[in-house]
């Protein structure tokens, strides 16, 4: 799923202020999130729980890769460092 900008906008059918990811900008990055009302304004679909918890799931799992290439780049620039 590709990041979603969220905005500052009014909601033209009530004037109401939010924030949020916008319908028309989602319909261009993942229109599986997007639905037509039946007042004919493009809507933004909620995300199940367990979609979220898989994303979460996911950044936990790139969090750690990562920081395991960290810890071995640090091992080496110590490594580099001892041998000057």
């Amino acid at each position: 799923m590709a990041g979603i900008p969220l905005k500052d906008y009014t909601v033209i059918k009530t004037g109401e202020n939010a924030t949020g990811p916008i319908a028309q900008d989602l319909l261009k990055t993942n229109p599986e999130l997007v639905r037509q009302g039946d007042d004919g304004y493009y809507q933004v679909s909620e995300l199940s729980q367990w979609t979220l918890v898989k994303a979460i799931q996911e950044l936990k799992a790139e969090n750690q890769a990562l920081k395991e290439q960290n810890q071995i780049i640090l091992m080496r620039l110590n490594e580099l460092e001892a041998k000057q």
